[in-house]
């Protein structure tokens, strides 16, 4: 946008705007930060599959960018605008986003034949390895949801918790991408799964803050039919101990 008698006004809003928009599909193209990933070049030995993990405080960072263009535009289009100021907020905007990358570079999970690697975003967390065994509970549900302009499709959900307090989700976040992807690594899902309960891990609905259930009705058979699969070759993995279950969330069948 040019104004009379002026050089290109927005520039700051230009360069932030279009350097992070240069930024991300640099991510996309190099698989959503993979190969930059440091807990990806930290591991030891080839697992199973892993992935980096993008933390809300992460995200806001490296975000940060675009509302600063914004914020820019803004100030500009008011007349308060100077070239320390723009200086000052594409700067801002850079190390913002070097700060949430490094904020989330050694955050990851890593699954192996017989445990799970883990590490939180942040400074100075700690990594952790949790055996099959080591679960505690397995945490399932399954939702419909709907992504904007598209149909709608089954999400499921697969979190185990440890002795220790941790829990990892495996399937939405980490094992997700939907559709075909996800049954290539659905026998990754039952290999835990069974090394889990070997362990004695208690099968329990994932549930809200408010306690009420997570979940809809008809999800797990939809997922069953996005995935090209029998119902019965996914649908135990929903299935919880009634112990987990309140008396209003489930019936008993009358003998016959």
């Amino acid at each position: 946008m040019r104004h009379p008698g002026q050089g290109l006004a927005n520039w700051p809003a230009t360069t932030l705007v279009v350097g992070w928009a240069a930024f991300t599909t640099l991510m996309f193209l190099l698989g959503g930060g993979r190969h930059l990933s440091a807990f990806g070049r930290s591991l030891a030995e080839p697992p199973l599959v892993w992935w980096p993990e993008v933390s809300a405080v992460g995200f806001f960072l490296t975000a940060a960018p675009m509302a600063l263009g914004v914020v820019a535009l803004y100030l500009m289009q008011k007349g308060k605008s100077s070239t320390r100021m723009g200086l000052f907020m594409v700067g801002l905007g850079a190390a913002s986003v070097v700060a949430g990358f490094g904020w989330d570079a050694n955050a990851g999970v890593a699954v192996y034949p017989d445990r799970v690697v883990h590490r939180a975003a942040g400074i100075g967390q700690s990594r952790h390895a949790h055996s099959f065994s080591d679960t505690r509970r397995i945490e399932t549900a399954c939702i419909v949801t709907k992504a904007r302009r598209g149909p709608w499709h089954a999400e499921p959900m697969f979190i185990l918790g440890f002795g220790d307090g941790h829990e990892v989700e495996l399937w939405n976040r980490g094992l997700g991408g939907g559709g075909s992807s996800w049954v290539g690594r659905l026998p990754i899902i039952r290999l835990v799964h069974e090394g889990a309960l070997g362990g004695g891990a208690v099968r329990a609905p994932a549930r809200k803050p408010d306690g009420s259930l997570i979940g809809d009705r008809g999800c797990v058979p939809r997922l069953a039919d996005e995935l090209g699969v029998p119902l019965t070759v996914i649908g135990y993995l929903f299935e919880v101990d009634q112990s987990e279950l309140r008396p209003h969330e489930y019936t008993i069948a009358p003998a016959n």
